[in-house]
């Protein structure tokens, strides 16, 4: 009876011990931000290509970007929200933009330049969660209906700064500002000799004499 009552006990403690909870793990702080871009975007390659691949690498799931293709129907309209949500100047109306917590990022220089400052000070502080723009969530659940019908509002897909494109080959552009400078100062130097030639001919021609 004494043997019987043992095992009992025994058995008891066995499924008591498999059924204790698991330890809960803390959970990693996530820093999660929206990248508007066009497939035309020479920029916007750079960033996708060679910036984010290097940021993946370096956070992993810690960083979490969701992308916004501006060339359609919905990602045009999110785009147009960020723009009047957080009043964006007309000069930096421009892809690629980055939206990371009440901060934008633009440009291919810009966003790798800030961009891993932004993520370090995030993560250390408990991490960054989607940015506050109207129908993001809706679209991100793939919820979001766009009605059909033409717009009156301009697509920002390619638009592009003055200085953002100059700027995107600075070497080269300069070099070929320089070359073009010289061919004008040649043109306006030849122009200038020809003018005071021609009097000088004209001058030495034969007058015809009826």
């Amino acid at each position: 009876m004494k043997a019987t009552l043992k095992i009992a006990v025994l058995i008891l403690l066995l499924v008591v011990g498999f059924l204790k909870p698991a330890p809960i793990q803390a959970q990693e702080p996530v820093v999660q931000a929206v990248l508007f871009y066009s497939p035309t975007c020479a920029y916007c390659k750079i960033v996708i290509e060679d910036v984010l691949p290097g940021l993946d690498a370096r956070y992993g799931s810690q960083l979490q970007i969701y992308a916004v293709d501006t060339s359609t129907e919905i990602g045009n309209l999110l785009f147009e929200n960020f723009l009047i949500s957080y009043e964006i100047p007309p000069e930096d109306q421009v892809v690629p933009a980055l939206l990371v917590g009440d901060q934008a990022l633009f440009g291919s220089q810009e966003i790798p330049e800030i961009l891993p400052q932004i993520v370090d000070q995030g993560l250390s502080s408990g991490g960054i969660p989607w940015p506050d723009l109207p129908d993001l969530q809706e679209a991100m659940a793939g919820t979001l209906q766009v009605e059909n019908g033409t717009s009156e509002t301009a697509s920002y897909t390619e638009k592009a700064t003055l200085w953002q494109k100059f700027s995107g080959d600075l070497a080269g552009n300069i070099l070929a500002v320089i070359v073009l400078l010289g061919m004008i100062g040649a043109l306006i130097f030849a122009g200038y000799n020809l003018i005071n030639e021609v009097p000088a001919a004209l001058a030495g021609c034969p007058r015809r004499i009826d």
